[in-house]
């Protein structure tokens, strides 16, 4: 072999490695519920339960109900008449230091549901103490207190994203239906201080990033830069007037992206185009035949998420199959037009620097 060629195996074989340790099925940790609310009397009060509290509230409840799709399931249904009202979950407190720690990424899962009527309702992430929460009451204070979050507005059709210093709004929102069940996934970041956000309806195979007009999907939490404290609270928040919403299976995994549904136990294998739980090069096949390409659909390629089939979704596809013994030997990796989905930089660098040396060895041998 070639010094040139080793070099370039080596470097592959590295570059290889590392992804693998990010992207490696074993990397990703089980959820954690923080409350499915199935062990709590219909149409109790959730104040004082499992690790919830209401504070002190004006017109606001915030019930243990029957679902109402489904009324052998039980769920939490918050409501504001015209006043101002928030509940909130401590799971670092309830749940034996369940958060996601500065400096980590974790994922926030929850299923919501919202009401036709003038809906305002916010729910999501924050850093704040349960004791905290409780003596921040003013109208001004309370939505400080939230870091990565999204909320249900314009009569309960919209699902809008914060960004920062304002939500995002009018079309570049996530278009929603009344009366139906949506699942959403908050990947939060604690080191840079950004989130992105999943939601997935009924009629989705998979969870949708919500991009929100930006390229990456990258938000930033509400109270600016980092660093920021572990992410610790479940905060549900409503500033006006707000019919009934709902709120069921709330997860939380400390270990990074997840983005499992815990709710049934669908699982994603990273790497895995066509679902059925094996990595093979009938999953390259798909990514190749829409590179490039905006898709709607898992199924196509888009591996990430992101609604287009690129290089990422190539690169976890790759390390999935090499990660699980799978081998590239012979395998043709061009695509259409004879691109390959890989960054050629270097090794066209390492290339010309083999030719380089080559010419100067015939020079030194004449």
């Amino acid at each position: 072999m070639s010094a040139c060629r080793s070099r370039r195996v080596a470097l592959s074989a590295g570059v290889a490695l590392a992804a693998l340790a990010c992207l490696a099925p074993g990397a990703i940790a089980a959820y954690v519920a923080v409350d499915t609310f199935e062990s709590y009397t219909l149409n109790s009060s959730i104040d004082g339960q499992g690790g919830w509290n209401t504070g002190t509230q004006t017109n606001f409840s915030a019930l243990v109900v029957a679902d109402p799709a489904n009324a052998s399931n039980k769920v939490l249904q918050a409501a504001n008449t015209g006043g101002t009202g928030r509940v909130f979950n401590d799971f670092q407190a309830s749940r034996s230091g369940l958060n996601i720690a500065t400096g980590t990424t974790g994922t926030l899962f929850a299923r919501f549901r919202s009401s036709s009527g003038p809906v305002d309702v916010a729910f999501g992430s924050s850093d704040i103490v349960q004791a905290t929460l409780l003596s921040l009451a003013a109208d001004g204070a309370r939505f400080d207190n939230f870091e990565g979050y999204g909320r249900i507005q314009t009569d309960g059709t919209q699902y809008q994203v914060r960004n920062g210093g304002g939500f995002i709004t009018g079309a570049n929102s996530r278009t929603i239906s009344t009366d139906t069940w949506y699942n959403l996934w908050l990947v939060l970041n604690n080191t840079a201080a950004t989130f992105k956000a999943y939601v997935q309806g009924p009629g989705d195979a998979n969870p949708i990033q919500y991009l929100g007009g930006t390229a990456t999907g990258d938000f930033a939490f509400r109270t600016g830069g980092a660093p920021h404290g572990s992410l610790i609270s479940y905060l549900i928040d409503s500033n006006a007037t707000s019919p009934n919403t709902y709120f069921d299976d709330i997860y939380v995994d400390t270990a990074g992206e997840n983005l499992t549904n815990p709710a049934t136990g669908v699982v994603i294998t990273p790497g895995d185009v066509d679902g059925n739980g094996i990595v093979n090069l009938v999953d390259f096949g798909l990514i190749r035949d829409h590179f490039q390409t905006a898709v709607t659909m898992r199924s196509q390629g888009d591996l990430t998420f992101d609604n287009f089939v690129d290089f990422r979704d190539f690169r976890q596809w790759k390390t999935a199959f090499l990660g699980g013994g799978g081998s590239l030997e012979g395998v043709d990796l061009s695509f259409s037009g004879g691109a390959v989905p890989e960054p050629a930089g270097v090794c066209l660098a390492l290339m010309a620097v083999c030719g380089l040396m080559q010419v100067s060895a015939r020079r030194h041998r004449n």
